[in-house]
């Protein structure tokens, strides 16, 4: 075995078939330092897709929200109904912004919710329209068909 480790470092040094070994040996050297990048970048997406696809669900549970505390307060005065701010859950956070418009009887909602997880987001957008219907003196806002 020592004898066939000798011939290899003599070969190594000596001019005679030192330079395919060499460059074999180099070559060898960039697949494994190739390789090994390819496997960290490979994970790093991975680690990032899951980051945003749990950024999305978090931007859905705040819109999730919004929609209860815009059916809780709809009864009150909705022009005054506000977003959520930054709220921290379930490993990351998300903020709610809604705005209101009110035409005569009808009532529109944009809802806007991110959230964040990591260096990852996500963004939800909604709209939601409601008209104000009366029947004997109860006043009760009802979804119109999306257009």
């Amino acid at each position: 075995m020592s004898q066939y480790k000798n011939k290899i470092v003599e070969i190594l040094i000596s001019n005679r078939g030192g330079v395919p070994i060499r460059i074999l040996f180099i070559l060898v050297t960039f697949l494994l330092i190739g390789g090994s990048l390819f496997l960290m970048l490979e994970n790093q997406k991975n680690k990032n897709k899951i980051a945003h696809r749990k950024a999305i669900e978090l931007s859905d549970y705040g819109l999730q929200q919004m929609m209860m505390k815009i059916s809780e307060q709809l009864n009150d005065d909705p022009s005054q109904i506000q977003g959520i701010n930054k709220t921290e859950f379930n490993e990351g956070w998300y903020t709610v912004a809604v705005s209101v418009t009110q035409e005569s009887d009808i009532l529109t909602f944009s809802i806007e919710s991110e959230g964040h997880v990591g260096t990852q987001s996500g963004l939800q957008k909604r709209k939601v329209t409601l008209k104000q219907s009366v029947v004997d003196g109860d006043t009760t806002w009802m979804p119109l068909p999306k257009e």
